[in-house]
């Protein structure tokens, strides 16, 4: 609760969700408020240890109409 709380209390952040099972924390942002590093920066500075994942590339809906 007190991760969420600090994450959500951060500049240009949207959303948070923790999955305790894994040990992850995922962050929803306004691109046009933050960066991604600057998120990070800040995360980490909340004594929270992260690291960004690789981006997500869905594959889904790209196939080419025939």
């Amino acid at each position: 609760e007190a991760t969420i709380e600090e994450v959500m209390a951060l500049d240009g952040v949207d959303d948070a969700n923790v999955n305790p099972k894994i040990g992850a924390l995922a962050i929803t942002y306004v691109n046009t408020e933050t960066t991604e590093q600057k998120l990070l920066e800040a995360v980490k500075a909340a004594g929270i240890e992260a690291t960004v994942p690789a981006p997500h590339e869905c594959k889904e809906g790209m196939e080419k109409a025939e």
